[in-house]
């Protein structure tokens, strides 16, 4: 696992750990259960205060207590103990799922905004949905796999329905802020008059931690980008709604379970096939 800055040794991990188990006393086994290789990718990121050195491990701790503390106070267990419940209307857009895995073996979610009810969109209820995704996926993560890569098909979109909900691009982009550190390995998306809104937008919150791996292309290139630098199996693995012989199961996306069962599968068959460095 490539990082900034060395990773942190086993006393530090379990330093790390101990601070998070003091700050929650009733929350010991949600820290046992935790990736170690996650919060060594935490930890081994520059602080935000001094990007020259490795963030301190206080600030480390500091950061997955409060994943921890946003994750109870959503409900999350309750959520993904759930689902699909809650979130079926979502599952039968077809328009945000896991799919595939990219060159370093991470999940793609695919964001299709033009399959997006906008007329009927809920935005509360379409971040709850992207939290069931998210937290569905790190469950599912082999150990050493921590990222994720997000590709978003943004052309199609309708401007003014889609600008009428600024809080929800805000809502889904301060989960990865606040709620999911150092989890955004690459972001690719095509260039539109949405999206140039959107960044006005989120550009005054976004970290360099976050707009660092976002990258925006006009569709050709975009494409390119895709089949060169994302897909795990080049050409062979773009989908048909991009030009490309892959079809994106129905059975799979529409179904979480499916969905998640898949995902792991890949993940896992990724990890066993990649060395990965230390």
């Amino acid at each position: 696992m490539k990082t900034p800055f060395p990773q942190p040794t086993a006393a530090e991990l379990e330093e790390i750990t101990n601070l998070i188990k003091t700050a929650l006393p009733d929350d010991h086994a949600m820290v046992d259960a935790l990736s170690r290789s996650w919060l060594s990718l935490v930890a081994a990121q520059p602080y935000s205060k001094n990007t020259k050195v490795r963030r301190p491990l206080e600030y480390t701790a500091s950061k997955i207590i409060s994943y921890l503390k946003w994750r109870k106070s959503n409900n999350v267990p309750e959520l993904l103990a759930n689902a699909p419940a809650g979130i079926e209307a979502d599952l039968a857009e077809n328009s945000l799922y896991w799919y595939g895995v990219d060159k370093e073996g991470r999940p793609i979610l695919w964001e299709r905004f033009s399959l997006f009810d906008w007329k009927k969109f809920n935005g509360k209820r379409k971040v709850l949905y992207y939290t069931a995704l998210f937290e569905g996926i790190w469950s599912q993560m082999p150990e050493g796999t921590n990222e994720i890569n997000v590709v978003a098909m943004t052309e199609g979109i309708p401007y003014l329905r889609a600008m009428a909900y600024p809080s929800f691009f805000l809502s889904v982009t301060k989960l990865f802020i606040a709620a999911f550190p150092d989890r955004l390995g690459a972001f690719s998306a095509q260039t539109t008059p949405v999206v140039t809104a959107v960044m006005k937008i989120l550009s005054p919150i976004l970290p360099a931690s976050i707009a660092g791996k976002m990258q925006f292309f006009t569709r050709k290139a975009h494409v390119e980008h895709l089949v060169n630098e994302v897909l795990a199996n080049g050409r062979a693995d773009l989908p048909d709604f991009l030009g490309g012989p892959a079809i994106h199961d129905p059975a799979v996306i529409c179904s979480y379970a499916a969905m998640m069962k898949a995902a792991n599968e890949a993940m896992v068959r990724a990890a066993q096939s990649q060395p990965r460095s230390e």
